[in-house]
């Protein structure tokens, strides 16, 4: 009985799934990155109908309540481990560097997102 499969189609085929599979973690990292970059401008604060609540709660409640919807954004284990585990131990003038630095190795893109220094130089 012939073989229907030639071992050079099996290749391709299988190049061609792991070809498919990165592009679609790559997406997922963008998305993550572009989420939460946005979570941090004043827009999405407004656009969330958040924004005056914000500015009622004590500074406690105010970061618990950014903490709770940056992590909201991140939807991948590996993004989640860059920004909140490793990017959490830094101090807060290398934070954000690292992050550039970081989630371009994940996403192939640079990684600008003036909200971010902008935010935490608001704080």
């Amino acid at each position: 009985m012939p073989n229907i499969f030639s071992p050079i189609l099996v290749i391709a085929l299988l190049l061609s799934a792991c070809s498919s599979s990165k592009s679609n973690e790559i997406a997922l990292y963008r998305s993550d990155a572009n989420a939460y970059c946005n979570a941090h401008s004043v827009d999405y604060w407004q656009s969330t109908g958040k924004l005056n609540e914000l500015n009622t709660m004590r500074p406690a409640e105010k970061a618990a309540e950014f903490m709770k919807t940056f992590r909201q954004t991140v939807q991948t284990n590996a993004m989640a481990a860059v920004i909140f585990d490793e990017g959490g131990r830094l101090p807060a003038a290398e934070f954000y560097p690292y992050l550039q630095q970081e989630i371009a190795k994940l996403t192939g893109q640079p990684f600008d997102c003036p909200a971010i220094p902008a935010f935490y130089m608001a704080q």
